[in-house]
């Protein structure tokens, strides 16, 4: 059994995103070795579902499956739902907005050993970005993927758990891949989070699962490659392309109020938003953030449009950031390079090659020593 034996990876797009993202699958399986890609519709339209069906058509290796009802599912919750079915010894999933480059699957393995669950992939919007969450700060939320002394607390960009270790998890303490409010979850798991000083007033999907398996005594690891580029954000920046109305009728009246008189509020029980219990310093960065991961999706949204229809696109970015302005350069470069190349290959103009184990530059063992196989399991 190779790493991939057995290892399907759920891929989640949402309404609006399948035209676009749908050209990063044939790098993914490229380089992927032989592990299957389950592509999942979250509420997409009858003409998204056909082209997710097109895309199942070109490979054995790709299968399709859409999420009961007609409403878009929460991220945490489409996550249960396809961990439950999962009959694997893992469950695996990453952002519809990834493509590969490389030998990822080797990569990855090679760094982490033998995890009980492994996570990777941040967005490109995060570079140079902490990847500690603050002391001080309340909310357990991307970019972040561990708290102080390297607990990791994972992330739901790329992940692969060992299944039956997860199941026992979301089984012995009644909880799902849910985001959760500190009130949220149960008495008993709570109270645990307190005593080990895991207590936070927001967690985003998965964040409490992966903290229980932490304090159990499994191993969570967090990995970066090269062979694997995130834009992150451009789901999103599509299903809500206008913002939240909430959230700016929220922030407009948040100008009439002095922010001390709600903060004194939310402490005191009057207010019963939890947001108004952080700090100012968590609130600017979080406003930091939306903002830059707006920005930078809907660069890239703007990108594959053009892309698409054969347009000129200028690939400059200026985000005040040089680094991060560079890196947005470079993966933009590439994805103009490689863009026909994936076209061909979803049209059928060329056959999608065989998993390839081996990326021209990568920094693994020659051949004389391959990469070992890694076993997800946990060490019994």
């Amino acid at each position: 059994m190779t790493d991939s034996d057995s290892l399907t990876f759920h891929v989640v797009f949402v309404p609006g995103t399948v035209r676009d993202l749908g050209i990063f699958l044939p790098s993914l399986m490229a380089w992927g070795r032989d592990c299957r890609f389950r592509l999942v519709s979250n509420g997409c339209s009858p003409a998204e579902d056909e082209l997710l069906w097109k895309l199942v058509k070109l490979s054995t290796r790709l299968e399709f499956y859409r999420l009961p009802g007609q409403h878009t599912w929460t991220h945490g919750a489409a996550l249960t739902h396809l961990q439950q079915r999962e009959t694997g010894s893992r469950f695996a999933f990453l952002d519809s907005d990834i493509f590969a480059t490389g030998d990822f699957l080797g990569d990855l393995f090679q760094q982490a050993g033998t995890v009980d669950a492994l996570f990777s992939c941040p967005p490109l919007w995060s570079c140079g970005y902490p990847t500690t969450v603050p002391r001080g700060f309340k909310i357990a939320n991307c970019p972040y993927y561990q708290l102080e002394r390297d607990f990791c607390i994972g992330c739901t960009y790329f992940a692969i758990y060992d299944n039956r270790v997860l199941t026992d998890c979301l089984t012995t303490y009644g909880i799902t891949m849910n985001q959760y409010l500190l009130s949220e979850i149960p008495v008993a798991v709570r109270e645990r989070l307190v005593t080990e000083r895991r207590e936070m007033l927001f967690y985003e999907p998965a964040k409490v699962v992966n903290i229980l398996l932490n304090l159990d005594g499994h191993r969570c690891h967090f990995a970066t490659t090269p062979h694997l580029h995130h834009l992150g954000g451009v789901s999103a920046s599509q299903l809500f392309p206008r913002g939240n109305l909430y959230a700016r009728i929220r922030r407009f009246c948040s100008t009439l109020i002095p922010r001390t008189v709600l903060q004194f509020a939310a402490w005191a029980g009057f207010e019963r938003n939890w947001k108004w219990r952080l700090c100012s310093q968590e609130v600017r960065q979080l406003s930091v953030k939306g903002n830059l991961k707006r920005s930078t999706s809907n660069f890239f949204y703007q990108l594959l449009r053009a892309c698409q229809k054969g347009d000129q696109f200028d690939i400059g970015y200026d985000s005040g950031n040089p680094f991060l302005d560079e890196e947005i350069r470079s993966t933009a470069l590439l994805i103009c390079h490689l863009y026909p190349t994936w076209q061909a290959w979803l049209d059928g103009r060329e056959p999608i090659p065989r998993p390839i184990t081996r990326a021209p530059f990568a920094t693994l063992p020659d051949e004389a020593h391959p990469v070992k196989a890694v076993d997800l399991r946990p060490n019994r």
